[in-house]
């Protein structure tokens, strides 16, 4: 691992370019985490998947969460016009992982380029 290792100090400035024609022609990418909450990640993970969406053709993101929260998300990507239900989505176990600015910023990546 050590040998394949790209290290970088900033996920925002860290050169992703030969990850990208690595990854690009596959059919489909997985970008798990094993930190649960560094921001640093989900940066980077967001990057990533903007960049895979908008440069690449990717046009489907799945993620690991419990469904009615996710559904939120869902349901402003798709343009759907279903009524929210009356509780805060990702309010309960584990907010610090979901109620955060980093996924905030990629959902609204991934709405923007679906309009």
């Amino acid at each position: 691992m050590t040998q394949a290792a790209e290290p970088f100090d900033d996920p925002d400035s860290a050169p992703i370019e030969a990850l990208l024609q690595r990854i690009s022609s596959a059919r489909v990418v997985l970008l798990g985490e094993a930190t649960h909450g560094s921001s640093e990640f989900y940066r980077m993970r967001a990057r990533i998947t903007r960049e895979l969406i908008e440069h690449h053709g990717f046009d489907f993101v799945a993620f690991e969460a419990d469904w009615p929260d996710a559904q939120r998300i869902d349901t402003d990507v798709r343009h759907l016009d279903i009524q929210p239900p009356d509780w805060q989505a990702f309010a309960r176990f584990p907010t610090w992982m979901w109620r955060n600015t980093e996924v905030h910023r990629l959902s609204d990546a991934i709405c923007v380029q679906t309009r």
